[in-house]
């Protein structure tokens, strides 16, 4: 895994695969599953300040539903309060695997 730095962190635990209750989908159309205590970092956008924090995809799911996870701009466009923050270029070197990863 490859932290917010660049660099690579250790996994200290995977949940089983099928263990997804939940369907995250981006605002660039791109989905993905994961189950609900799952924690993202994320920058959470309040008015004018905009905030790093840690919350699972059930705490943001929460919001949406009470209709706190996004606002209506003047313009009647939609704002989104939970934004991913700019990552960092991944540090390491390109190397051939004996495996295809993923597979």
């Amino acid at each position: 895994m490859v932290g917010l730095d660049g660099r690579f962190k250790r996994v200290t635990a995977v949940f089983p695969k099928d263990f997804a209750d939940m369907k995250v989908t981006f605002s660039n159309g791109e989905v993905i599953h994961c189950h609900h205590n799952h924690e993202w970092v994320i920058e959470y956008h309040s008015g004018y300040t905009h905030k790093q924090r840690i919350m699972t995809a059930g705490e943001m799911y929460e919001r949406f539903q009470a209709n706190d996870g996004y606002r209506i701009g003047s313009n009647g466009k939609k704002s989104y309060r939970f934004k991913l923050p700019c990552r960092i270029p991944m540090e390491g070197t390109l190397k051939d695997l004996p495996v295809a990863p993923y597979t």
